[in-house]
């Protein structure tokens, strides 16, 4: 029973984790590439 809440709890955790990374990442390579193309303007 304790298991299967612990599941229950950990996949979305795990899920949103994963969101919260992939979002980071994208946004700061974005950032990355407006910040080169200014600094080449």
């Amino acid at each position: 029973m304790v298991e299967e809440i612990g599941i229950r709890i950990l996949i979305p955790l795990l899920v949103f984790g994963w969101i919260i990374v992939g979002a980071y990442v994208v946004s700061d390579e974005a950032l990355q590439d407006v910040l080169k193309r200014r600094a080449q303007e």
